[in-house]
């Protein structure tokens, strides 16, 4: 047995920069490793790239809150690297960076990826970065292998040349940019979750970190209209949320013209110029090119919901919702549009559903509370919108929902305290400074009649 400095790095497109920067410092250390830069799909390049896994001692997997979502999909490519890198038994050593925790994606390590815990990882904390490489490289690439390396075919040899060309002469990675895909993907969970106003937050610092980052103005465009579209029945100033959301695909389509997403981009910036027509033929191209875009059938069901189409409405987020690692979001969405049928029953089983899976979300619980007013349960609906409260102090939307409830149920004090509390967080909010007024005079009038009992 000896040591072998070669290193394959396997990682998911989104986490680019910090690819590069294992990268970087490998081969700054002396080993042979290869990166698989700026390919969007492996396509006729996938013999090549399981040729290289199967020429290098060590396998090193980067891993990050949103990495292994995908793999569900027994064509991921990232799923067959894995697969492969078992099967040809690489020195596996996955790469854990903030967020990533093995108990959170069990459900997607299927098949051969359910041994990935019990492989040695190392945590990569951004701050302590070299550090981390260091102990990888001293503690986790020194070891003597006992492991068979293939030669790489000489048909290979050119286009893996060119390969190590582009990473190398590719620019140094700034730190800012490794913080930007760490933010970014901490964002990528909490959207999960339905925390929209802490994902926008999130996704908004990574732009800043790394201005050049399509991604996350495409997901943070999806926060936006996703925010909107879901709280648009209490919230009227969402029209601002959603000017926002689209000057955010449309950076997104000005950043990356050439992303696979860019029919289902165009489609939602159609959409939101409200040409339903122009939407519907991108994103109809959107699934022709890839029937298993979750974000199409997003869409395309609001274009439906908007036509008064409900039903199929209805099917796309149920689809939505099967292909989606995380069926979260696409249940909060599909209930939605059974509230706006007034199917309140139904629409209240898909947000419990929701609830189950993500029990911190507020957003889940007030649409929830909805759906059960909408069925006279106001004790139930009650209970939700307090919960929704203590989950999230600052929800401008379950503090305006609860007010409304107060009202509606003669508490005018607990209403105001309500109105006044939302309108404190945010003070643009005219909804809720109409509402104290109207409650104030509601609760005067009540004092009056009171005196002629």
């Amino acid at each position: 047995m000896q040591v072998e400095k070669s290193a394959f790095i396997s990682y998911r497109r989104t986490n680019v920069y910090i690819a590069r920067a294992v990268y970087a410092d490998l081969v700054a250390h002396g080993y042979d490793a290869f990166l698989d830069y700026e390919s969007a799909d492996a396509g006729a390049f996938a013999q090549v790239i399981l040729h290289q896994i199967a020429a290098r001692a060590h396998f090193i997997l980067i891993l990050t809150p949103s990495a292994l979502e995908p793999c569900l999909e027994p064509d991921d490519w990232l799923r067959r690297e894995i697969e492969h890198a078992v099967e040809q038994k690489r020195n596996i050593v996955p790469l854990m960076f903030e967020g990533f925790d093995f108990r959170d994606v069990a459900r997607y390590l299927v098949g051969p990826l359910q041994v990935l815990p019990q492989y040695n990882g190392i945590r990569m904390p951004a701050d302590f970065f070299e550090e981390a490489m260091t102990r990888l490289r001293e503690r986790f690439l020194s070891k003597p292998l006992d492991v068979i390396l293939h030669p790489v075919p000489e048909s290979d040899e050119t286009s893996v040349e060119e390969h190590i060309r582009e990473a190398d002469s590719a620019p140094p990675v700034l730190t800012e940019q490794i913080e930007a895909e760490e933010v970014f993907e901490r964002g990528l969970v909490r959207f999960s979750r339905g925390k929209f106003d802490a994902a926008i937050e999130d996704y908004s610092e990574a732009i800043r970190l790394n201005p050049q980052f399509s991604e996350a103005y495409y997901r943070r465009g999806r926060a936006r209209e996703l925010k909107a579209n879901l709280e648009s029945k209490f919230y009227r100033l969402h029209s601002n949320l959603r000017q926002a959301a689209k000057s955010d695909y449309q950076q997104a389509l000005r950043l990356s013209p050439d992303d696979a997403r860019a029919n289902t981009i165009r489609g939602a910036l159609y959409y939101h110029d409200g040409d339903l027509d122009a939407a519907w033929l991108e994103v109809g191209e959107a699934l022709r090119k890839n029937p298993r875009d979750e974000d199409a059938y997003f869409l395309r069901a609001g274009i439906h919901s908007d036509r008064r189409e409900f039903d199929k409405a209805f099917e796309d987020f149920g689809e939505a919702a099967r292909l989606s690692p995380n069926p979260f979001m696409s249940l909060l969405s599909r209930g939605w549009a059974l509230v706006q049928r007034d199917r309140y029953d139904r629409a209240e089983e898909d947000f419990t559903r929701a609830i189950d899976l993500e029990p911190q979300s507020d957003i889940a619980r007030v649409l929830r509370a909805i759906s059960r007013l909408g069925q006279k349960d106001e004790t139930g609906a009650r209970d939700d919108l307090s919960e929704a409260v203590r989950l999230n102090p600052r929800s401008v939307f379950a503090l305006y929902v609860r007010g409304v409830l107060h009202a509606s149920g003669g508490d005018s004090d607990a209403a105001i305290r309500d109105f006044q509390s939302a309108l404190e967080i945010d003070p643009s909010y005219e909804d809720a400074r109409t509402a104290i007024r109207r409650t104030q005079v509601q609760k005067g009038v009540r004092w009056l009649a009171s005196l002629f009992d």
